[in-house]
């Protein structure tokens, strides 16, 4: 045999040994991604509506606090987040600029393909080796009615039970869902990863993996679908036609008139009828307006620092200026009305009860006002 045929043979024989290992490592890599991933991420923190209703009532804020404080980074209060000009105007429901935010910030992010099946894409930082949450916009519920889009964190996959994890807004922290409600809620490709590069890590706490997870309280369960219902009502809200802030206004009836509704927290019931009686306002109804306030909130407008099944506020973070441990808009609300039906004396009165109790309070007098919608 010849020289020259003796390296041909070589040649040939490296380059097939190079495709096997090429082979090999697509394989390995294949099935690093398809198999099968049963794994919770430990000690993400929950940041939602039960216990940051009134110092982070903005999901984008929820989950941009969440990866922070997972990973230690201690640079950006919920305060500095709610006030920065970036979370002021967020325009609409996009991972596009959160991903900017962080990246800005020395992460790396990796963002979805709406082309690929979501779950084998999350399963590449849902896991043991990797322990990287996903930001993701979901729908408020998986009925066929909900519009409303909110961020949520996904922390845990199970394949063996065909469940996924989430820290959910409405529905409380480390809530369960079966994968066809977390597809039918999911917005296609509208979820990122993010995690600190190699540089940030140095400058910042890390990980605490040791942090547990708290229990999920009672009413997590009970009012989750309600206050899924209401994220729908304030979507509508946002819409300007008749047909539908109506629509808003049923809802909103709808949930405060629910038994199940004595189990939120005072002050977050206090919220929602403020909410109800803003729209009574704006539909041309302001005396039943004042009925409300009169009736519903201000019995439990009172001590609202007190624990309620397991629900948590913080009004030092969300109110400094607060002088007692009750909350001032029913009274701002009640001025409105009074305005609209045109007796500003009262109005005046409510105004000065609503600055009694928040000194920070800079508001306008009231004057008579016109219904937008009759």
């Amino acid at each position: 045999m010849t020289t020259s045929g003796i390296s041909g043979n070589f040649r040939k024989q490296i380059i097939i040994a190079a495709l096997l290992v090429i082979a090999a490592g697509g394989a390995v890599w294949y099935w690093q991604q398809q198999r099968p991933v049963n794994y919770l991420i430990p000690g993400v923190p929950y940041y939602g509506y039960y216990n940051h209703f009134f110092d982070a009532f903005v999901s984008r804020v929820t989950v941009t606090a969440t990866i922070l404080d997972y990973y230690g980074d201690r640079r950006y209060s919920l305060r500095n987040l709610m006030e920065s000009q970036f979370y002021s105007n967020p325009g609409p429901y996009s991972t596009d600029d959160l991903e900017i935010f962080f990246k800005a910030r020395g992460y790396k992010t990796a963002h979805g393909d709406p082309n690929r099946p979501a779950l084998d894409q999350m399963r590449r930082f849902v896991n043991p080796r990797r322990n990287v949450p996903i930001v993701a916009i979901m729908k408020s519920s998986s009925g066929p009615a909900a519009h409303a889009m909110l961020f949520q964190v996904v922390i845990g996959v199970f394949d063996r039970d065909k469940k996924v994890v989430v820290h959910d807004f409405n529905f409380g922290n480390n809530f369960m869902m079966s994968y066809d409600d977390f597809q039918k809620r999911l917005v296609a490709g509208a979820f990122f990863a993010a995690w600190p590069s190699a540089e940030l890590s140095f400058k910042i706490e890390g990980i605490d993996s040791g942090r547990s997870y708290p229990q999920r309280i009672p009413a997590m369960d009970l009012v989750g679908p309600l206050l899924a219902k209401r994220s729908e009502a304030v979507n509508l809200g946002n819409i300007y036609t008749d047909t539908d802030f109506n629509d808003s206004l049923s809802l909103y009836r709808e949930i405060t008139a629910d038994p199940l509704f004595e189990r939120m927290h005072p002050a977050a019931r206090i919220v929602m009828y403020e909410e109800l009686a803003l729209r009574l306002i704006k539909a041309g109804k302001p005396d039943e307006a004042i009925r409300l306030i009169e009736e519903k909130v201000t019995p439990i407008n009172q001590n609202l620092e007190e624990l309620f099944s397991g629900w948590q506020v913080s009004f030092a973070s969300a109110f400094p200026t607060l002088t007692k441990s009750i909350l001032p808009h029913p009274w701002v609300v009640q001025a409105n009305a009074y305005a609209q039906v045109g007796d500003l004396k009262k109005a005046r009165e409510h105004l000065r009860k609503a600055i009694d109790i928040n000194s920070g309070y800079q508001v306008e007098a009231p004057r008579a006002v016109q219904p937008t919608f009759q």
